[in-house]
């Protein structure tokens, strides 16, 4: 896929034509943190579904590979400590 072929053409309109020349385009897609294509509205021209649903795939994607640890906790103790 790229923007030569997308030009201004609704996303219903090229998937269709990207998935007659790629048969893995499900696979691309999961690459690209969007899942099945009808339920992140992207047959359906929704961009408010697409942009809900990939914020949560990029929320899981960014919880699944960050390790949280309690530093922000931490230096506000110590800053108190400090100012003492």
């Amino acid at each position: 896929m790229n923007k030569r072929q997308i030009k201004d053409k609704a996303p219903s309109k090229y998937i269709k034509e990207f998935d007659k020349h790629n048969k893995e385009l499900n696979k691309a897609m999961e690459s690209h943190l969007i899942g099945d294509l009808k339920t992140f509205g992207v047959l359906d021209d929704d961009y408010d579904t697409f942009y809900n649903r990939r914020l949560e795939k990029f929320s899981e994607e960014l919880k699944r590979r960050l390790v949280i640890q309690d530093y922000d906790v931490v230096f506000k103790h110590e800053d108190r400590e400090e100012d003492n």
